[in-house]
């Protein structure tokens, strides 16, 4: 045995238990502001963040001592004072910023909730439940608004001028997985002359998007329907349908494909977003890979799984998506040039 590797891993190992636990007090500074307050300010102590977040002294001193030995916090031991480096609050406490992903630790609680149910799937097959409780819904929603915001009508649709082009002049869109609405909103108050349709089958995120559609004062351009890819979901109406994220989500990704083949109009495309990842399982060993495999146990291999379905997973590799789209009936699946390290696009050809 390698010595050398042996403690190697084990350390490896106590700071990945360390990073897990402390992935719920990360969610803790979230949940209760304590990111936000201390973002721009001048060094704090914990009495003085205390008195800031109306929290209990004693447990926000030892939540800064945690944040300080994870080096999340900045400490100064001559005046035991705390700060939050203009960085780091760029990714934990600015929601409008393009590198915030503060939400994800929102989302922890709901996972680590479901082990349970996890390790009977794994002896037994199906999927875990797929009630979403209000923080997952809320983490998801999150951190899918900083990734609109900040990619999706400055980004991606450019790539396919013929299409914003279509948009600007009045298109009629539908928006698949919509959730909370956030890419829904977006797209149309970037194209006031079009009419978006945002599909989910999560009726509690719907809730959210007629909310958030209200309060961004575009709520006669868009509407909200609960319905399952499963079923039509028009006739050759749309111009465009998005699916963001989804496809690998999909029971049958086959079936649903076709469902949008048909809601297009002739010359309709279809715009999809998947992660971006390689072929094969030795193109992604590396971080964001370690999350993606992660995050596809805990809810988007599961989910699919927990309906009968295909249980493709969150890696879904370029030419697995291809072959999906073509059995759908679709021309065509082209890549489009975006240069991203997490997100890939394509155009689905009528």
């Amino acid at each position: 045995m390698d010595q050398d590797r042996l403690r190697e891993f084990q350390f490896r190992m106590f700071t990945d238990t360390a990073s897990a636990l402390a992935g719920i007090l990360m969610h803790v500074g979230d949940r209760t502001g304590l990111f936000k307050t201390m973002a721009g300010r001048s060094p704090m102590t914990a009495e003085e963040l205390a008195i800031a977040t109306k929290l209990q002294p004693r447990y926000v001193l030892e939540w800064l001592s945690a944040m300080a030995a994870r080096k999340v916090i900045d400490y100064d031991a001559s005046t035991r004072r705390f700060s939050l480096p203009e960085e780091h609050a760029a990714v934990l406490a600015d929601e409008d910023s393009a590198v915030f992903t503060g939400a994800w630790f929102q989302t922890l609680p709901d996972f680590y909730a479901q082990t349970v149910d996890l390790v009977k799937a794994f002896r037994e097959g199906g999927g875990v439940s797929s009630e979403m409780s209000p923080d997952l819904l809320e983490g998801f929603s999150r951190a899918r608004r900083t990734v609109f915001r900040h990619q999706l009508t400055s980004q991606w649709l450019p790539l396919v001028p013929a299409l914003t082009a279509r948009l600007q002049e009045g298109a009629r869109v539908a928006d698949i997985a919509c959730g909370a609405g956030h890419s829904t909103i977006i797209m149309a108050k970037a194209f006031p002359t079009s009419r978006f349709v945002g599909f989910d089958i999560a009726e509690n995120a719907l809730s959210l998007a007629h909310r958030h559609a209200a309060e961004a004062g575009i709520a006669d351009r868009v509407e909200f329907r609960l319905r399952s890819l499963d079923e039509p979901i028009g006739d050759r109406e749309y111009d465009l349908v998005t699916l963001f994220d989804c496809v690998h989500d999909f029971a049958d990704p086959v079936r649903a494909l076709r469902n949008v083949r048909a809601a297009l109009k002739p010359g309709g495309a279809g715009l999809i977003q998947e992660l971006n990842v390689g072929e094969a399982l030795a193109d992604n060993l590396n971080p964001f890979g370690a999350f993606i495999y992660t995050v596809s146990t805990l809810h988007c291999m599961s989910q699919s799984l927990r309906h009968n379905g295909a249980g493709l997973g969150a890696a879904v590799a370029p030419s697995v998506l291809r072959r999906i789209v073509v059995d759908a009936g679709f021309a065509s699946l082209d890549r489009l040039s975006l240069k991203h390290p997490l997100y890939a696009l394509y155009q689905a050809q009528t």
